[in-house]
Order: structure tokens, then C-alpha cells, then sequence
């Protein structure tokens, strides 16, 4: 350097307002490179164990059963007045009720046709059947 002549000053780190300071993209890069990798081999894996996953769907039979007591209309005629109809206490005015059998060892319920329910010896309601507690379907012996 020589004498008499001055060097401007310059700051080492200038920050401005509203600006980040930027970091590493290295990190950001590899992760953004190894996310379609392990998108695919999650895809690979659950294609290799699909029957982990696809029998608890495909052992649920749903069937539709028609409700014995209102014969599948969802009301019931009272005695004293024919023109009027009340909601049947078993299938709540649906008419049916759907059973879902989940394995072949199990069956309709003969106490309750599969609806769940029986109707009151008063005949004023219904009560939840306790052969298969409420659900339609008991366990057949093998």
C-alpha cells in the first residue's frame, strides 16, 4: 500500500432491511431429491403388502335385511285406527338394516331376522335383542 492514497472503506456484511440472510440450499437440494425416491418405494412396499391392507375391506359382506315386523315399509297400522301409521319400533321407519358379516363362521341372528332389535311383548316398542346384542350377526359354530 502506499502512503497518501486512502482505500475506501467497505463493510464486511451490509444487511438490508426485509432481506434474509440466505443460508445453505444443499439441505433443501438432497431432500428434494430423495422425496420421489421415497415416494416410490413406499408405493413399491405397499404394492408388495396390499394384503395388509385390503382384508379388513374385503371381509365386511354387507347385506340387506328387510324388517319382519313392519314387512319392509318402515310403519306400522295401529288396531283402533287403520288410517294411521306409527314408526316401527325395530328398523326406526327405515323398513331394513344392514348386516355387515365380517367372517364365514358368522350368521343372521334367528331371534331377531337379523335386525338387531325384537319387538316388546306389549307390542308398544322394542328392545335390543340379546341373542347377538344388537348386532344382527352371531358366531356359527365350524
Amino acid at each position: 500500500m502506499r502512503r497518501g492514497v486512502k482505500m475506501p472503506y467497505v463493510p464486511a456484511r451490509v444487511r438490508h432491511p426485509g432481506r434474509r440472510r440466505s443460508r445453505s440450499t444443499l439441505p433443501a437440494a438432497i431432500l428434494l431429491a430423495l422425496l420421489p425416491l421415497a415416494a416410490l418405494l413406499q408405493g413399491l412396499w405397499m404394492a408388495d403388502h396390499k394384503d395388509l391392507f385390503q382384508p379388513a375391506l374385503l371381509r365386511l359382506q354387507i347385506s340387506r335385511v328387510t324388517c319382519d315386523h313392519c314387512h319392509g315399509s318402515g310403519g306400522i297400522r295401529t288396531a283402533d285406527d287403520p288410517h294411521r301409521l306409527l314408526l316401527c319400533p325395530v328398523c326406526f321407519g327405515r323398513g331394513s338394516h344392514e348386516v355387515r358379516k365380517q367372517g364365514e363362521h358368522e350368521g343372521l341372528c334367528p331371534a331377531c331376522s337379523g335386525m338387531g332389535r325384537i319387538p316388546d311383548e306389549s307390542g308398544s316398542g322394542a328392545r335390543v335383542c340379546r341373542r347377538c346384542d344388537g348386532r344382527g350377526v352371531i358366531q356359527l359354530e365350524p
